[in-house]
């Protein structure tokens, strides 16, 4: 739906009713790679559009990193904000809710013993709202993510990919797709959360979201 210089879409709506045919009922498909990277876009875009302090740092960053050139790896490697925004986005949200591992050896976890071969089930969801390792848990905090405040906290406090042999191949370029997104979507729009918006959330396997609606204003300057 367009009218003068907004454009609303959808992204993840649950039915019934569908929404109107002008608009899209999911994120484009040419903006990732997979539903998981689609899902984390989402809720990035959702958080992005409710924390005009934090689009404004992101914007600050992109046009000092990356101007009016193009976009390039070696830039996107330097946009240290933008990824603390999706590292707190997918904190926040995690696409995946839990995995299993198995113990290639006996082991000791804390006071439990745990034999060869067991498998556990580790909630990523529970992991990531901790709140021994994540003060505020439920806060949009990017700033968690500077490494002056990230120095003395575990790597595996928050595991959105997972982690070792069985971690998710697909992680670096899901970050590389959210970084790319985030830069070419706010260097032309501000993001605002719609009014016609209920965001809630399924996990039938992975995180679903539903009745997430965004107004994309079109930036002054661009």
């Amino acid at each position: 739906m367009q009218a003068g210089n907004s454009t609303t879409f959808v992204a993840h709506p649950s039915p019934p009713p569908p929404p109107p045919p002008s608009l899209p009922p999911n994120l484009p498909p040419s903006l990732s790679s997979s539903p998981q990277t689609s899902t984390a876009i989402t809720c990035l875009f959702m958080l992005l559009s409710q924390h005009g302090d934090v689009e404004r740092k992101v914007v600050e960053e992109v046009e000092r990193v990356i101007g009016d050139g193009p976009l390039t790896f070696e830039k996107l490697g330097q946009l240290q904000y933008c990824t603390c925004v999706i590292n707190e986005s997918l904190r926040l949200f995690p696409p995946a809710q839990a995995n299993r591992k198995d113990a290639a050896q006996d082991t000791m976890l804390g006071p439990y013993k745990i034999p060869k071969g067991t498998a556990a089930i580790v909630s990523l969801w529970g992991l990531s709202h901790n709140p021994a390792y994540w003060p505020d848990p439920w806060k949009f905090d990017p700033d968690r993510w500077l490494p002056e405040n990230a120095k003395n906290r575990s790597p595996y406090a928050s595991l959105p990919f997972s982690a070792g042999h069985r971690g998710c191949l697909g992680r670096q370029l899901s970050i590389m797709e959210q970084r790319s997104v985030l830069a070419r979507t706010v260097q032309r729009y501000h993001l605002r959360l719609h009014s016609r918006s209920q965001p809630s959330f399924t996990t039938p396997l992975f995180l679903k979201p539903h009745d997430v609606y965004l107004s994309l204003e079109r930036r002054r300057s661009s």
